[in-house]
């Protein structure tokens, strides 16, 4: 749909006309978060999402001739946490004179505003469990990037936190630690490879150069180290709303290839209603979402906190 001026729609009143919800639809439709590609985004149907953690089951064991398997595996509850949705909204309240001799344009402009301020704000709270991890607590006990959670039924920890600066020998050094991880029975899990780096803006010319310069310089500015690195198939995402740190950065897995991970839940997905209130003498408009975000499962990303 084109921009709404006058000639598309002349003279809407109505506040909750379809144009005015269609406009408000495509902004925050078309608003391109990042939060989805590092998040795995889904439904949900309760008023609220309860996560539990459980052990697994452990290695086969050698079964001896005619002997029977003695271990019985049992799988068990490690932790369990609640997420509660939270609503935002905002709303405008408008006297009818105004309402009536503003410019077709300015209207236009109320649902436009409204869809960004949503998306805005969806970002900026899926952002904020990214950059506040590493004080904020997880399922586990621990800080969503730390290095010391509990393996669970094994006896040990695992760690998904570094303090380097982003560089090519990090980054590496990064990825094998997480493919080091080892399950709540701490046998090797073989992880997926992280290939997502987030970076805030400051660090966007630093990740874009590792991950795909073939070559990297050295002393006296001579480029002739191969960056095996740029062969990795690590894609850099630049996320404005990572505000913990100007060099801090992240490597995730991407969020379809783990069972749980980071995760933003839709209770509500943002609406825009409006109506003219007779008896007031006045035109409102509102919008409202109902979400949830949560690290459920840190091991999906390594933060490094420099």
């Amino acid at each position: 749909m084109g921009k709404l001026i006058h000639t598309d729609y002349p003279l809407i009143l109505d506040p909750g006309h379809k144009a005015y919800q269609d406009r408000f639809d495509e902004t925050f439709e078309n608003a391109m978060p990042v939060y989805p590609q590092l998040f795995q985004v889904v439904t949900s149907d309760k008023p609220d999402e309860t996560v539990v953690a459980m052990s697994d089951v452990g290695e086969p064991e050698l079964r001896a001739a005619g002997m029977p398997i003695d271990t019985e595996r049992v799988i068990a509850e490690q932790w369990k946490k609640t997420y509660t949705h939270s609503e935002y909204g905002m709303k405008s309240q408008i006297d009818q004179a105004l309402w009536e001799d503003m410019p077709q344009d300015m209207r236009n402009a109320y649902p436009v505003h409204y869809g960004r301020a949503m998306n805005s704000k969806a970002e900026a709270l899926a952002a904020s469990v990214v950059s506040g991890g590493f004080a904020t607590t997880g399922g586990d006990g621990e800080f969503i990037f730390d290095t010391d959670h509990p393996l669970g039924n094994a006896v040990g920890t695992w760690s998904n936190l570094a303090t380097a600066a982003l560089s090519a020998a990090s980054l590496a050094t990064v990825r094998a630690a997480m493919r080091s991880q080892l399950s709540p029975s701490g046998r090797v899990m073989a992880t997926p490879f992280g290939r997502l780096l987030a970076v805030p803006p400051a660090l966007e010319g630093t990740a874009s150069e590792i991950t795909s310069a073939t070559m990297m310089g050295v002393a006296g500015g001579v480029f002739n180290n191969a960056n095996f690195v740029s062969t990795l198939g690590v894609t850099p995402v630049v996320w404005e709303y990572l505000t913990s740190s100007s060099t801090d950065w992240f490597l995730f897995i991407p969020p379809s290839e783990v069972m749980e991970g980071f995760k933003f839940w839709w209770r509500v997905v943002p609406e825009f209603n409006g109506e003219f209130k007779k008896e007031d003498s006045y035109y409102w408009m509102n919008s409202r979402m109902r979400i949830s975000t949560a690290a459920v499962n840190p091991r999906q990303a390594f933060g490094n906190d420099v």
